[in-house]
């Protein structure tokens, strides 16, 4: 008998972003046990998470009394964990299998009302490495976004010609800044963000995590 239980968003944790495609911020909670898998979330996300999982059961908060524990006075905090633990319970999870970086807090509270929990890096390791489809169109999109990426980056420097000691491209000044905003427009033409991402030059390059600034030299 397998369980497994996750409690993440799914912009930072790869265990909730392989079982829930969708990028939802708030953490929210997966289980899943004997191989069927259930989420619940905030009502406003489970249209979402109905649209690109319509395998899992998808349920909201307040079927788990969110709405009474507020009534009750209870802190938001208080009711996070209380809601975890009922869901743990109405899906018959006893003994789950969680993610290293799952919340010690929940896990305290699990234990504490007769749930096991452990961390299990290699199981979760295991079912990420099995892609989905979902993974797999992203993966194809990332990367003819990156391959897209670089061939802008590469035509302004090969437009670029040296001026007064650094390089322009139409009258202009080449500089990391200016690459960048080629590099995003290409991201934004394939669907694909990056938060943030190095173009530096020159001794910038020696610099570990220097994300690169300012006017670009010949021959750097």
């Amino acid at each position: 008998m397998s369980e497994i239980l996750v409690y993440a968003d799914s912009l930072r944790s790869p265990e909730m972003r392989h079982e829930v495609p969708i990028a939802v911020p708030d953490p929210f909670l997966y289980a899943e046990r004997d191989g069927k898998g259930s989420v619940v979330a905030s009502s406003f996300e489970l249209g979402r998470i109905n649209e690109v999982a319509p395998h899992l059961e998808v349920l909201p908060l307040e079927e788990f009394g969110l709405d009474e524990l507020y009534a009750q006075g209870l802190s938001r905090d208080e009711i996070e964990l209380e809601v975890i633990l009922r869901a743990a319970r109405r899906f018959g999870l006893e003994r789950a299998s969680v993610p290293s970086t799952f919340p010690l807090e929940v896990a305290d509270h699990l234990r504490a009302n007769g749930i096991e929990v452990k961390a299990d890096r290699e199981l979760f390791i295991g079912r990420r490495r099995v892609k989905n489809e979902a993974e797999l169109a992203g993966i194809r999109r990332a990367q003819r976004a990156a391959e897209g990426a670089m061939e802008a980056a590469r035509e302004l420097l090969r437009a670029a010609e040296p001026q007064n000691g650094g390089l322009v491209v139409d009258g202009e000044p080449l500089t990391c800044e200016r690459l960048k905003l080629a590099v995003e427009q290409v991201f934004t033409e394939h669907g694909v963000f990056a938060d943030e991402f190095i173009v530096s030059h020159g001794a910038q390059t020696a610099i570990g995590h220097d994300m690169g600034s300012g006017p670009i030299a010949p021959n750097e």
